[in-house]
């Protein structure tokens, strides 16, 4: 009777705790584990843009979104792995020759990016532009000079000491030289780019073309500008007319805090 008794209270008791331990069991399949979760605020990574902005076009409300170009790892762990995208929002953007300007040449755009996407799952994760680093046609500029550029061969050797000495005095006398005109050179560059950038946005007005914004005209808000939510949207400015970033333009994010909201899969 008592091994009855004893067998029969099992039972009972399994049978109580099996609505709680599938409630628990659910709760965790439920629940897919989330990297975003554990990012620290300050963690860097590089995305390239998926859709192209402009602050001629953008409306408050239009989706953003970039798509994270290397894997971000923390403690040794890969929390936001290639291929991620980054999605935000374009926040009140205000376009070259709007009444509001202080300048007809001022463009401004902001974005909310708030959320990492991982697969099918959406996380909260609140970062902002740090860096545009550069424009899909600059990055073809680089890539087209260096395919271009021949191999250099490295110089004979010295045949006697005499000519070690003489060849040494030359060396300095054409690194100095170099130094000197690559200097020269790196100021022109720096004239040049600002007349590019203008003359690039004046072309564009008069041809009703257009083009893109390069990365050494665009401004970013030291801090950036407190959204409704609390958090920090990316500012993005020129003082050389229309502002447009095309699909492709690698940017450089910053997470502004660490999130530990709960996540949603769609």
């Amino acid at each position: 009777m008592k091994t009855n008794s004893h067998f029969g209270l099992t039972i009972l008791f399994a049978l109580a705790l099996a609505p709680t331990v599938a409630a628990q069991t659910e709760a965790t399949e439920g629940q897919p584990a989330s990297p975003s979760n554990s990012v620290r605020a300050g963690t860097e990574m590089k995305a390239r843009l998926e859709s192209t902005l402009d602050s001629q076009t953008a409306k408050p409300g239009d989706e953003v979104a970039a798509r994270v170009t290397e894997d971000v790892k923390q403690d040794g762990k890969t929390v936001i792995r290639k291929g991620d995208r980054l999605l935000g929002r374009v926040a009140p953007a205000e376009a070259a020759g709007n009444a509001n300007s202080s300048s007809s040449s001022n463009s401004t755009l902001a974005v909310d990016f708030d959320r990492l996407v991982q697969g099918k799952t959406t996380a909260a994760l609140h970062t902002v532009v740090s860096a545009v680093v550069s424009t899909p046609a600059e990055q073809r500029a680089v890539f087209d000079r260096a395919a271009s550029e021949p191999a250099i061969a490295p110089p004979p050797p010295s045949r006697s000491g005499g000519g070690g000495l003489l060849g040494g005095v030359t060396s300095t006398a054409g690194s100095a030289v170099g130094a000197t005109v690559g200097a020269t050179g790196s100021a022109l560059g720096g004239v040049g780019g600002t007349l590019d950038a203008t003359a690039q946005n004046a072309a564009g007005s008069a041809t009703g073309i257009s083009l893109a914004t390069p990365a050494r005209a665009i401004q970013l808000g030291s801090e950036g500008q407190t959204s409704q939510n609390g958090t920090l949207t990316s500012v993005l400015r020129t003082d050389q007319g229309r502002l447009r970033l095309e699909s492709g333009t690698m940017l450089e994010f910053r997470v502004s805090s660490e999130t530990e909201a709960a996540q949603k899969t769609e």
